[in-house]
């Protein structure tokens, strides 16, 4: 995990100043699947995150609502796999590579606010909120 709390001793004031800014949390969605909560100071240029990410990033994926942009890789480089979450996934071409998940407002963003914004596992969800449901009927009647 990224994780960038403060400069190291004896480092130069151009390095600190090249961090400025408010350090945000964010959440990088790994091309396997799995997620983790990363610590990052986003600057206009995306330079923490194309090193996270391993090349130059631009926004892939924005959801205006929720003020959240996906930050990733050029699509059409060689090599980089599908990517597994299926939260973004619902166009013709789904995105590839890892990716990363920020608040356009610069604010943290957690991993449970993701799954919040776009449901998670909505289907098991439903079906024991259902099953609650008939469960409550049940009671009330008798």
């Amino acid at each position: 995990m990224a994780t960038k709390r403060a400069a190291p001793e004896g480092s130069s004031p151009a390095n600190k100043s090249s961090k400025s800014g408010k350090e945000t949390v964010c959440v990088r969605l790994n091309a396997d699947g799995t997620a983790e909560e990363v610590h990052l100071f986003l600057d206009p240029n995306h330079s923490e995150a194309s090193k996270l990410l391993g090349g130059r990033v631009s926004v892939l994926w924005a959801d205006e609502s929720e003020l959240v942009n996906v930050l990733g890789r050029n699509q059409s480089e060689k090599g980089l796999e599908v990517n597994e979450h299926n939260m973004m996934n619902d166009e013709d071409e789904p995105l590839k590579g890892d990716l990363l998940a920020i608040r356009t407002d610069h604010e943290d963003l957690h991993l449970e606010d993701l799954e919040g914004m776009f449901g998670g596992d909505d289907e098991d969800e439903d079906e024991e909120e259902g099953d609650d449901e008939e469960e409550g009927e049940e009671v009330d009647l008798t």
